[in-house]
């Protein structure tokens, strides 16, 4: 479960979108599942968790959490293994929040 305490004032939630998540199944072909994050933001900065079981968290090794941030359509601090993840949440989130 995630590190991440969420307090109202401090954040807000912004959506539960869903993503489709690559992942690799044996012999390397690749695979999409569609994963629905709920989405949280304080100023720039989003927090993006994903409502997976074990077994889908195993197989796309996402984490508890993806953060990062955003300026100017421009998104900032995320990890480059999750940066696909990431801007198709961008593109979704647009239609919930103005980025």
């Amino acid at each position: 479960m995630s590190g991440l305490i969420i307090t109202p004032a401090a954040m807000h939630k912004v959506a539960n979108v869903d993503v489709d998540v690559k992942y690799r199944q044996p012999g390397n072909v690749v695979t999409y599942v569609s994963i629905i994050f709920e989405v949280y933001q304080k100023g720039n900065k989003f927090y993006a968790i994903p409502f997976v079981s074990e077994e889908t968290k195993i197989l796309t090794n996402l984490p508890p959490e993806i953060t990062f941030r955003m300026q100017n359509e421009t998104i900032y601090e995320v990890s480059q293994r999750y940066k696909e993840v990431v801007e198709s949440l961008v593109e979704r989130l647009k239609a919930f929040v103005s980025i």
